[in-house]
């Protein structure tokens, strides 16, 4: 077992009066200033109150060779920081434009799905610097419903999508098209969907890679599958699990109705 050291602080509120002249209520308050930045040196707040400190913290957590394992964690509610009037007039109204941030998202998506359905990705992908603001206010994650990350986005046989360069990050919409995944650019190409276990292979002359379906029981993972209109599939997600992989499917088939013609569900 392990000894490790916890350094703790706290503040204690000191107070102290003065007595100044002044014409009127902003008189006061500038004068109240001025003696405050004229006596700071000679700390006119001599009057300690010990039964309400404030910021109680740990500074520090050290194990027994006095490595730092972790350090600035709060506990109470609060904490200390520097603002402008103006950056304080943001962090008053923060919960207001959070909400009504994360409203604007939730209709800008429910009006996509009524009246664009083939750009959904595209209309969810504008709110990508948004979304990334709501999460780290959130302390979670946001994902784009419909847009998991793969298995391993290096492989091959993944198309890329449709990506733009340089001037994508003066235009919003470009940057949208930038960060939408292929597939929703060109969902309207397919009929259904497909999930099959998958394993990849490396070929013995070229060392190119390449996936094949396979018993579930052999399964690196789990590939979802368009069924194109004309014939054949095209990958769309790989996922670790088939559990994950059919959670996806769903989820698509819940927001593309087209989708149900062929395959799971069709």
């Amino acid at each position: 077992m392990t000894t490790y050291t916890v350094l703790f602080a706290e503040d204690v509120p000191h107070y102290g009066f003065a007595d100044i002249e002044a014409d009127n209520a902003q008189d006061a308050i500038a004068k109240a200033k001025a003696y405050w930045e004229e006596h700071a040196e000679y700390t006119p707040t001599d009057d300690p109150d010990w039964n309400n400190t404030v910021c109680q913290r740990i500074v520090s957590i050290s194990a027994g060779d006095q490595v730092e394992i972790t350090r600035d964690i709060r506990l109470d509610d609060h904490y200390l920081g520097m603002a402008s009037d103006a950056e304080l007039r943001v962090r008053d109204a923060a919960p207001r434009l959070l909400a009504a941030l994360k409203d604007a998202h939730a209709q800008v998506l429910e009006l996509a799905r009524e009246r664009d359905p083939d750009q959904l990705g595209l209309w969810d992908a504008i709110f990508t610097s948004a979304k990334a603001a709501i999460t780290q206010a959130d302390g979670k994650d946001w994902p784009c419903p419909l847009a998991p990350g793969p298995v391993n986005p290096e492989k091959s046989r993944k198309q890329v999508g449709h990506r733009a360069q340089g001037e994508t990050a003066q235009d919003p919409v470009k940057l949208a098209k930038a960060l939408t995944p292929w597939w929703m650019m060109e969902i309207r190409k397919f009929d259904g969907l497909e999930i099959h276990p998958v394993q990849e292979f490396t070929d013995q002359n070229d060392g190119s890679r390449y996936c094949e379906q396979c018993e579930p029981s052999e399964a690196q993972f789990w590939s979802v599958y368009g069924h194109l209109k004309e014939g054949g599939v095209l990958c769309i997600e790989d996922f670790a699990t088939e559990a994950e992989g059919r959670a996806f499917a769903r989820t698509l088939l819940d927001t593309y109705a087209h989708l149900r013609t062929y395959g799971l569900f069709g």
